[in-house]
């Protein structure tokens, strides 16, 4: 199936036109697109200026962008039907929007199934955004996506910890793991040399996290600087969910 898609760069935001075909990796197992740039869109013209070795196809491309008389679009519907259900059966989406509200929870959830689905960063949403269904339906920049990451509250965040956590125990009980996360970045207060498990030369970050013994499901998790010793996390992990109203958590 082929498809043209608007992209926005982030760093100039020049928008290109973009042809774009999806095929089968058989080695991979799994849907890829072949993407091409058509040209340039003149914002004050709305018209595309062909790259160059698209100019002969320059009339074709200006009338698929200029017409006037689209009624329909395709989207890609596969991935957010098995999500879609996924979440219902959870009743994720409920406690979401309990606790970001309806436009917030939607983003929120938008954004998460782009994570599943392509694992890029959340900066490369926008076209994905536009050419998948999706629970926020329209298309995600990344200033909209920067604009929700800064308005979340630790309070919502907690709300969202609290009522989940809860829904889990009335079935399950839970696990507690440690793992660490290596980066580059010079700019994350998180960030501190400690024992890495990878044995990679970087500096790290702690993530302590709390997961249902059957079901495997994350149910809580907190961030920790990457020099601190794991026994102590345990102790600074069980101090952190004392909000979550849970008498009778015991780890052993």
């Amino acid at each position: 199936m082929s498809y043209k898609t608007i992209h926005v760069h982030n760093v100039t935001g020049i928008k290109y036109l973009y042809s774009v075909e999806s095929y089968w990796d058989k080695e991979k197992k799994q849907s890829r697109n072949r993407q091409v740039c058509l040209g340039r869109i003149d914002e004050s013209t709305g018209e595309v200026i062909p790259s160059e070795r698209k100019k002969r196809d320059s009339e074709r491309i200006v009338a698929a962008v200029s017409c006037k008389n689209t009624v329909a679009k395709s989207l890609i519907c596969g991935p957010a039907w098995v999500l879609d259900k996924i979440v219902s059966d959870l009743e994720l989406d409920k406690i979401v929007y309990e606790c970001l509200g309806l436009d917030m929870g939607r983003h929120a959830l938008s954004l998460a199934y782009f994570l599943i689905e392509r694992g890029w960063p959340l900066s490369n949403c926008d076209g994905w955004s536009e050419t998948h269904q999706h629970p926020y339906g329209e298309i995600i920049t990344s200033q909209k996506t920067s604009e929700l990451l800064k308005n979340i509250t630790k309070n919502q965040i907690e709300s969202f910890f609290k009522k989940w956590i809860n829904k889990l125990t009335i079935k399950e009980s839970f696990c507690y793991n440690i793992t660490s996360i290596s980066s580059y970045s010079e700019n994350n207060s998180f960030m501190e040399w400690g024992y890495n498990r990878d044995k990679e030369e970087l500096k790290q970050v702690n993530l302590a996290i709390i997961f249902g013994q059957d079901s495997g499901l994350p149910a809580y998790y907190r961030l920790i600087p990457g020099s601190i010793p794991d026994v102590v996390t345990l102790k600074k992990t069980l101090k952190s969910t004392t909000f979550l109203d849970q008498s009778k958590m015991t780890f052993v």
